[in-house]
């Protein structure tokens, strides 16, 4: 009896531990599957969006070889390609961006002003955001974006993207971009150094006559030599003779040879006879001898009959060699001959060794038929 019994209980602990282990399995075989599918179903996306930013990609440097080509309508279809055909690319916005760049270069300036506020609203924490806001702004004036304009104007926290706003604005309301500028050109603004020089530039390139008082303003009484130069320059097509007379006085009288060196290259770019003298009187006159040289340059670079022979006496005159060898290159450059008889003479007779050398280098280049003539005689 206590055999059977035994057998029974022991039978009964076999089958508990087969439906045990039969369970186990179970579990462990559906586990398996599991696993096996789990796996399958990540590594699947892996695999694809690995491949999809593969192609796009390729797709992407495509485009931008085609922008580095100016092939602007290929190269949009190729960024509309990866905005369009992969959305989950992220290069999207950097193509948004690029394909209304390329669309812009082929005046479709609405389409591309769309893309660009797309891609604002799409990619709000793009590092392409502010390269977009900006070229919203460049083209608003071209499509009649006059709000655009204004509220950036008023509302921009960037100084690159404000001076976008100021210089479009210069195109839609001059009068009011000139407001602005003043405004920003306040000592209690709180303007940047760099966004004023930027409103002092555009003043000047933007600003025509009417911007001149503000220009001369900044130009003689600025705080900031940056600025100061950035207004001297700006004043260059001006025709204001108070402004000519400025110039001259802060060229011959400034400290300050960054100054100097404004003021003479901006007399550089005026018309006249007297602005002509001006820089011939700033060479003879000059503390430095580099702003010597560069009124000389610009001196020389006025042309004809009367500079010519001006330069000639200053060549007489003058005891500076380095000075002497640059009115030798100002008179190869006059193409007259006078410069060419004089070139001659500084060859043949000159006492410097050095300065014949440059005067035969100078006629050796020369086409002129004396020049050529002379240098034939001397079996060069």
């Amino acid at each position: 009896m206590v055999t059977i019994l035994n057998h029974q209980s022991s039978r009964k602990r076999l089958q508990m531990v087969f439906k045990l282990c039969l369970l186990i399995a179970v579990l462990m075989s559906t586990l398996c599957v599991q696993t096996t599918q789990s796996v399958r179903a990540q590594g699947k996306p892996d695999a694809q969006g690995t491949n999809t930013q593969d192609a796009s990609k390729r797709v992407f440097d495509e485009g931008r070889n085609l922008i580095a080509n100016e092939e602007w309508a290929k190269a949009a279809e190729k960024f509309n390609e990866v905005a369009t055909r992969y959305p989950q690319s992220e290069r999207v916005d950097a193509s948004m961006y690029w394909l209304a760049f390329a669309l812009k270069k082929q005046e479709r300036l609405r389409e591309a002003d769309q893309i660009l506020d797309r891609l604002q609203a799409e990619f709000p924490r793009s590092s392409w955001k502010d390269d977009a806001r900006t070229m919203r702004i460049e083209i608003a004036p071209r499509i009649g974006n006059r709000k655009l304009v204004f509220d950036e104007v008023q509302n921009a926290d960037k100084d690159e993207i404000k001076l976008m706003a100021l210089q479009s604005l210069f195109e839609v309301d001059p009068e009011r971009a000139l407001t602005v500028a003043a405004s920003i050109l306040k000592a209690d603004s709180g303007a940047s150094k760099g966004l004023q020089e930027g409103a002092v530039a555009l003043l000047g390139e933007r600003g025509g006559e009417k911007a001149a008082p503000l220009l001369l303003e900044v130009a003689q009484s600025g705080s900031e030599t940056r600025i100061r130069v950035a207004a001297i320059v700006g004043l260059k097509n001006s025709t204001n003779e108070r402004f000519l007379s400025l110039l001259q006085d802060l060229a011959q009288n400034s400290d300050d040879e960054t100054i100097v060196a404004a003021s003479v290259f901006a007399l550089s770019q005026q018309d006249g006879e007297r602005t002509t003298e001006i820089l011939r009187q700033l060479f003879l006159s000059a503390k430095s001898l580099k702003m010597r040289k560069q009124a000389l340059y610009f001196f020389g670079q006025r042309g004809g009959a009367r500079v010519v022979e001006s330069l000639i006496q200053i060549y007489d005159a003058e005891k500076d060699e380095t000075l002497k060898a640059q009115i030798l290159f100002s008179l190869s450059e006059a193409k007259q001959s006078e410069a060419v008889r004089k070139l001659i003479q500084v060859a043949r007779t000159d006492s410097s060794l050095k300065l014949r050398q440059t005067a035969l280098y100078f006629l050796s280049q020369s086409t002129d038929p004396e020049a050529k003539k002379f240098m034939a005689e001397m079996g060069q």
